[in-house]
């Protein structure tokens, strides 16, 4: 009886882990035909971030790298479009935390990726307490950023995020959908 019972768990997880492999390219799969319907950059982009958000994030900003060096924010969307307003006055209000974790992943080419927003808010708080205090508000709780390369240079940098309401958190397969995200993005860029 332990045996079967066993197998049957075993059946269950394998399933699961097949539907969750199905959604995740059928999501691919809607992102690819998002990133070749327009050539207007900014429509594409603003088009993936809302897709994007609510399907797998509550919060995505895509930025792409400036001919001066600065990152320019070219779309962004929240679960609660109310809040877009509030963040970027919150972001122009905060010039040097608005891109931190962007300008880094650009920098060094390599994704950031916190499971708990929680653990790095410390950090943050030593800079910018009221910044610190502004992100607790939106209840942000998971977090990935990965870069957008195009011939194998970065030029921009894709954000997401998940908050307490959706009581979502990134996970390792996550991270990789994010990191294919940013691959197709970069060859539609």
């Amino acid at each position: 009886a332990d045996a079967e019972r066993m197998q049957f768990v075993q059946a269950k997880i394998e399933r699961q882990e097949a539907e969750k492999s199905a959604e995740r390219l059928n999501f691919l799969a809607q992102a690819s035909a998002v990133l070749s319907s327009s050539l207007d950059l900014e429509s594409t982009l603003t088009s993936l971030t809302k897709l994007i958000v609510p399907t797998m994030a509550d919060w995505c900003s895509v930025l792409l790298l400036q001919p001066d060096g600065s990152l320019k924010q070219l779309a962004v969307a929240h679960a609660n479009p109310e809040n877009v307003k509030r963040i970027l006055e919150i972001q122009k209000a905060n010039p040097a935390e608005r891109n931190a974790g962007a300008a880094q992943v650009v920098k060094t080419g390599q994704p950031q990726f916190l499971v708990s927003i929680e653990d790095s808010l410390g950090a943050i708080a030593a800079r910018n307490p009221e910044y610190a205090r502004t992100l607790e508000s939106f209840g942000f709780q998971s977090y990935i950023c990965a870069p957008i390369r195009r011939r194998g240079e970065v030029i921009g940098a894709l954000a997401l995020m998940t908050s307490k309401e959706s009581d979502r958190r990134f996970n390792e397969a996550d991270l990789h959908l994010v990191e294919d995200l940013c691959s197709r993005a970069g060859i539609a860029v």
